[in-house]
């Protein structure tokens, strides 16, 4: 007896032959099913013991003498389906008592004697059977009738015999026939007719003759199936063709005969369910998963490895630790790309990088303990920057826990208030289940990072589980007669501002934002992220005239807090609209004349929609046209300054002369890092990587690692501080193992700029923020298998730039810097 969904219940049984097809369980011999057991003979079923033809469902047991099942007694046959018992003798029974075999199937019952059947009774002779009379055994049908044994109708049945219906194993005469009722063998299944056996026709059939199913013919009890599954001969299952006794499962096989278990090999027609993904006939190359669920089996780290590439997910950033060993074995034989890095902060700000220029999940895998603990900067950063990383992690053993293990340590207190969501797992048949939900979490607006550690016990052993496909991750639809507010004020404004931010790319809304702009003309400035939404050579591109925020009426930020930033959201006197991608975003500290909240597509399309009265902006935006080319000209001999030691603005100068269009630019840095933000410009989205509001250092070569492998054939230039260096230069040694060329500008000052200066115009002094001048750092990366070189005059800049660009390999050009050269800036911290 199985249960009317199999994947519903997380099971899967074949019958006719001993055999294992890596997490399914063939009957007539011994076998490990996943939590489920196949009848015929011992088996151990994820921490559940069956035998004697007992059959486990829904990671239940069922036992032919008596055993405990789940605290209740039962004997003689028991059958545990979808929740209830039933029992060859006296047996829970939902509530009530059912005798002589009875079984309990998805809600409904069908019995060989006298029973309860959802409020009806029925008899060993002519009985109730949802409606209908039947004889010769009774039956329950939704409506249906049938003969010679009794049948449980409308996705779920209890057979005189083994079943497989709607989901079900049929044989020996037992039928489903599509709403149809028939005996005596012929079946009328959804418009097809056959006889000689039984069949359920209309998405599953089973027959012991030959049979039209679905449009498909097949013969020797064969089956068309729709991703279903059947024994004794052939399959067909979605368009694929198996023999020998196969399954096709939509997405699993599992055979009577030789199999496939994990790198054994498996004859035509099977699957690989090892944490690798493949189709019926063919394998898959690509790294994705085939639609529908499937069946993986394996130790945590095989089910972890299974699951995430059902996500998309082909890259590990991690470095190793005992507590991980499974699923880096695991993702190695699965053919995924395995990056390890010097320290478990770049792994995650790897990332993070990856996340935010792939705009969809990313995966770090940290050992236990300190692995855990190196990584919070980067779920801080994560978190701050709206990213979806996901943190996989080991964690000592729950046996021996509080025992003193190795790198014993409660992880999700402490990383709980830098993520969406963060769990433990208890147990290796709900890893894939843990990590289907949390990516779904993380990839949902607002979107951040979620963590889910597995103790070590957790993680060795081996189980079955369910593989379902990722779950939808819809946006909310916001308020049209807000969207409608903020588009009224826009429209009607004198002097409208409109800022860009980051989750306008993270929601791919930067086409809407353009149509907003200029369906509305009005100007506007990107901020984070957002840089590039609009590319910076359009016509209602700004960004050196942003004190067009403090003259403006009306300000709409979208996709982006109010924050130091931008003011914290005071711009002198103007009405601010405040567009989010979750309500829970919206800006509490500062009053809003608007604030729709939801999918920044709709949101920003629904403004360009407007048909009401505006303004004419025309005059406004010539104004700041004029004031942002006046300003442009004034950094020229910034940009162009002949002295020495340089100016940090001549070595950007420089840079700007051999980007390309598509350049990735990252900032990793304080002063050096916010002369490139002002003076770089964006002209592509999702180009431009820097720390964001959290201002983490350290976060560069992780996200130069992460656009390389995003961007293979693109400019990667990594901007850095000659402090922040400091906090990942080891992991140089990264680019090089993993031949990731990488374009490094040190803007080398030999102190910590961003503090020296501030504190001396506070204090008249600096205290701790001195640094080794004229420090060597191209011989660091020379050291680690890079190349580099330093620069003293500032006509050697091109020169060493065009080397770096050219050099194919992990290059740092050291340009040393000005020290008494102070960014201006004009943001409030707080």
């Amino acid at each position: 007896m199985l249960p009317a969904d199999p994947w519903a219940n997380g099971c899967r049984t074949d019958t006719s032959a001993d055999g294992q097809g890596d997490g399914e369980v063939a009957s007539g011999g011994s076998g490990r099913g996943g939590g489920q057991v196949a009848s015929g003979g011992p088996g151990r079923g994820d921490g559940e013991t069956a035998s004697g033809g007992s059959g486990g469902v829904d990671g239940e047991v069922a036992l032919s003498g008596p055993e405990g099942v789940e605290g209740e007694a039962a004997s003689g046959g028991l059958v545990r389906v979808g929740g209830e018992r039933a029992s060859g003798g006296p047996g829970r029974f939902g509530g009530e008592e059912a005798l002589t075999g009875s079984v309990r199937v998805g809600g409904e019952a069908a019995l060989t004697g006298p029973a309860r059947v959802v409020g009806e009774v029925v008899s060993a002779g002519p009985g109730w059977g949802g409606g209908e009379a039947a004889s010769g055994g009774l039956v329950r049908g939704d409506g249906e009738v049938v003969s010679g044994g009794f049948v449980r109708v409308g996705g779920e049945a209890a057979l005189t015999g083994p079943a497989r219906v709607d989901g079900e194993r049929a044989l020996a005469g037992s039928v489903r026939g599509g709403g149809e009722a028939a005996s005596g063998g012929l079946v009328r299944g959804d418009g097809e007719v056959v006889s000689g056996g039984f069949v359920r026709v209309g998405g599953e059939a089973a027959l012991t003759g030959p049979a039209r199913v679905d449009g498909e013919t097949v013969s020797g009890g064969s089956v068309r199936g729709d991703g279903e599954v059947v024994s004794g001969g052939s399959v067909r299952g979605d368009g694929e063709v198996v023999s020998g006794g196969s399954v096709r499962g939509d997405g699993e096989v599992a055979l009577t005969g030789p199999g496939r278990s994990e790198r054994e090999a498996a004859p035509a027609g099977s699957w690989r369910v090892d944490g690798g993904v493949a189709s019926v006939g063919s394998r898959r190359e690509d790294g994705d998963a085939p639609a529908g669920p499937r069946w993986v089996e394996g130790e945590g780290g095989e089910l972890a490895v299974a699951a995430l590439r059902a996500h998309g997910v082909d890259t590990l950033f991690t470095l190793s630790g005992g507590h991980i060993f499974s699923v880096l074995h695991a993702a190695a034989r699965a053919g995924m790309r395995i990056v390890d890095v010097r320290h478990e902060q770049t792994a995650v700000f790897a990332a993070e990088g990856c996340a935010r220029l792939g705009r969809r999940p990313a995966v770090a895998l940290l050992t236990a303990g300190p692995g855990v603990t190196n990584g919070i900067s980067g779920l801080a950063t994560a978190q701050a920057n709206g990213a979806p990383v996901v943190v996989l992690a080991g964690r000592a053993a729950r046996k021996r826990w509080g025992s003193g293990a190795l790198q014993e340590f409660d992880h999700i207190p402490l990383v709980a208030p830098v993520t969406k969501d963060a769990r433990t797992v208890t147990r290796t048949d709900a890893v894939p289940a843990e990590l289907r939900a949390l990516t779904a979490t993380a990839a949902t607006p607002h979107r951040g990072p979620v963590f889910l550690d597995i103790p070590l016990d957790v993680m060795h052993r081996r189980a079955s589980a369910v593989l379902r496909p990722p779950l939808p991750v819809v946006p909310p639809a916001p308020d049209p007669d807000e969207v409608a507010k903020a588009a009224e004020l826009l429209a009607t404004a004198s002097r409208p501002v409109l800022v860009a931010g980051g989750d306008v790319w993270w929601g791919g809304a930067w086409e809407a934002l353009r149509h907003c702009a200029e369906s509305l003309r009005v100007p506007t400035f990107a901020n984070g992220q957002g840089r590039g939404c609009l590319p910076a050579r359009h016509e209602l591109a700004f960004s050196r005239s942003r004190d067009a925020l403090k003259e403006a009426d009306v300000v709409v930020v979208a996709g982006t807090p109010l924050d130091f930033r931008l003011s914290f959201g005071r711009f002198g006197d103007a009405r601010v609209v405040h567009a989010v991608d979750h309500p829970a975003l919206r800006a509490t500290h500062v009053p809003t004349a608007a604030a729709p909240a939801g999918d920044l597509r709709h949101v920003l399309d629904g403004m360009a929609a407007w048909t009401g009265p505006r303004t004419d902006h025309e005059e406004w935006i010539r104004r700041l046209r004029a004031r942002e080319r006046a300003l442009r000209a004034a950094e020229r001999p910034e940009l162009e300054h002949p002295g020495e030691p340089i100016h940090p603005a001549r070595v950007l100068g420089e840079l700007i002369a051999q980007l390309d269009h598509d350049a990735v630019v990252i900032g990793d840095g304080g002063d050096f890092v916010s002369y490139a933000g002002r003076l770089l410009d964006s002209h592509l989205p999702g180009h431009w990587l820097d720390p964001g509001p959290f201002g983490c250092l350290g976060n560069g070569i992780g996200y130069a690692i992460a656009a390389r492998l995003r961007h293979p054939d693109r400019q990667v230039v990594l901007l850095l501080g000659d402090g922040a260096f400091g906090f990942s230069a080891g992991d140089v040694d990264t680019l090089v193992r993993h031949r990731l060329p990488v374009v490094m500008v040190v803007g080398n000052n030999g102190g910590w700029g961003l503090e020296k200066h501030p504190m001396r115009a506070l204090y008249g002094a600096d205290v701790a923020a001195d640094l080794r001048p004229g420090s060597r750092y191209d011989q660091v990366v020379r050291a680690l298998g890079g190349a580099g070189e330093t620069v003293t005059d500032p006509r050697r800049i091109a020169p060493a730039l065009r080397r770096a660009f050219a050099a194919g390999e992990p290059y740092l050009v050291n340009v040393l810097t000005d020290p008494e050269v102070a960014y201006r800036r004009s943001a409030k911290l707080g």
